[in-house]
């Protein structure tokens, strides 16, 4: 019951603030100014910058392989890739 009613009211949400009519107290309101948008892209690419998403693969490396090979033995020999079990650490 709470999945429902919390679907219904997103469903409420999002036409109310998405597609419900412009109310005259908020048409004045201006869209972000150009220094507002600029510095918004500077943070996320600032973000993307710092965010380095290699090494947290490197480390679920071996517990995927792991995975793999009881699932599908011979995966990566059969596909020619180096396989990270078989790498010292």
């Amino acid at each position: 019951m709470g999945i429902a009613l919390g679907a219904a009211y997103l469903i409420w949400l999002f036409q109310r603030t998405m597609l419900g009519e412009l109310k005259e107290k908020n048409r004045g309101l201006k869209d972000l100014s150009w220094r507002e948008s600029r510095s918004s892209r500077r943070y996320w690419c600032g973000f993307l910058d710092w965010f380095e998403p290699q090494p947290y693969f490197r480390v679920l490396d071996r517990s995927v392989a792991q995975i793999v090979e009881r699932v599908h033995p011979g995966y990566y020999s059969e596909r020619h890739l180096a396989n990270p079990l078989a790498v010292p650490r």
